[in-house]
């Protein structure tokens, strides 16, 4: 029996199953065996496609892809004590992928990703995984990304484009207590019944993101730059940037706040009917160029919209005549000297 054992075990090391398992229960198959020419009764293997049934599925190509690139993010450095926290750490990676994929409530994600992807992953297992999502972490996170979009720019961004949106829960009850944060406000969404929070996104002028911040629901839109960009500047230590913002920025107190920290430049947009006087600008020409919208930064509208501003590299452009526009043209000069 033994000397059997033995011969079985050699056929299968010169079957060239090097790396796999040895099961004596295994019906081994040398590569003589396959040279044999064998006949097959086709009879029996005859098969009628409509009698077929799936029994499973599995997608790959999330994982392959968008694994990869959290990997080479390091994002599994997100909650400390990896070999701690290891179960933690890949229930992370793994809602990470299936709200990439399809994005859906915890639960759906844990589903989704034991029918798309034949990944096995507890709803609890999520929770405790929250659990450990700390202020800290979102730091990290952020640093995370902010240094990958740095590489990527050759550590040089200059202008950040901010905006803010409105996440709503299917709920309808707010949070309670001062850290509230749930809350009912204006939805951009149209669900004024549903608890929401303000959610202020800051990116590149080429659309790569450079962190977060997350406000009660309640928030004004216009309250929310300063505190991000003041995050920014003292998390992150950037300066010497340019701050884009829309209309919705544009209030006193913002303009205010910019005017007095010298590391904030910034382009707000605003309807010109609804500016006052003194902050026109003096344009004299009677033409305009022509260029393509990638270098446009800025418009102005007389009888239609027209190039004002342009921008390429280290290259600024300027429609208007500055030293003939009073304080405003003052300040554009001064920004210019900022940059």
């Amino acid at each position: 029996m033994r000397l059997l054992k033995l011969k079985k075990m050699k056929l299968f090391y010169e079957a060239k199953f090097l790396d796999a398992d040895y099961d004596p229960d295994v019906i081994i198959v040398t590569k003589k065996d396959r040279d044999k020419k064998t006949e097959i009764n086709r009879d029996e293997y005859d098969v009628n496609l409509l009698d077929l049934i799936e029994e499973d599925r599995i997608t790959k190509g999330i994982h392959d892809v968008y694994g990869k690139l959290y990997d080479e993010l390091n994002f599994k450095t997100i909650i400390d004590n990896y070999s701690r926290n290891s179960a933690s750490c890949k229930a992370l990676k793994e809602i990470v992928l299936a709200r990439i994929a399809n994005p859906g409530s915890k639960k759906a994600s844990v589903d989704k990703l034991a029918s798309n992807f034949g990944v096995n992953l507890k709803l609890k297992t999520v929770y405790r995984m929250m659990d450990k999502i700390t202020d800290n972490q979102i730091l990290k996170l952020n640093k995370l990304v902010l240094n990958q979009t740095k590489s990527l720019l050759d550590d040089k961004i200059d202008v950040i484009y901010f905006d803010a949106t409105t996440l709503y829960f299917e709920s309808f009850t707010e949070d309670i207590g001062e850290d509230a944060i749930k809350k009912n406000g204006y939805s951009k969404d149209g669900k004024f019944n549903q608890p929401q929070v303000v959610l202020a996104l800051l990116v590149t002028k080429q659309g790569l993101p450079i962190g977060y911040k997350a406000f009660s629901g309640d928030t004004f839109d216009g309250h929310t730059i300063i505190p991000a960009l003041k995050d920014v500047e003292e998390q992150f230590k950037v300066d010497n940037i340019v701050y884009v913002a829309d209309s919705g920025m544009f209030n006193k107190t913002n303009l205010e706040e910019f005017d007095k920290n010298e590391n904030m430049t910034y382009i707000v947009g605003a309807r010109i009917k609804n500016m006052p006087k003194d902050i026109y600008l003096y344009f004299v020409h009677s033409f305009h160029a022509v260029c393509s919208n990638e270098f446009i930064i800025g418009k102005t509208f007389y009888g239609y919209d027209f190039a004002s501003a342009v921008e390429k590299d280290n290259i600024y452009g300027f429609q208007p005549h500055p030293e003939k526009s009073h304080e405003n043209g003052l300040k554009i000069l001064e920004n210019f000297i900022r940059l």
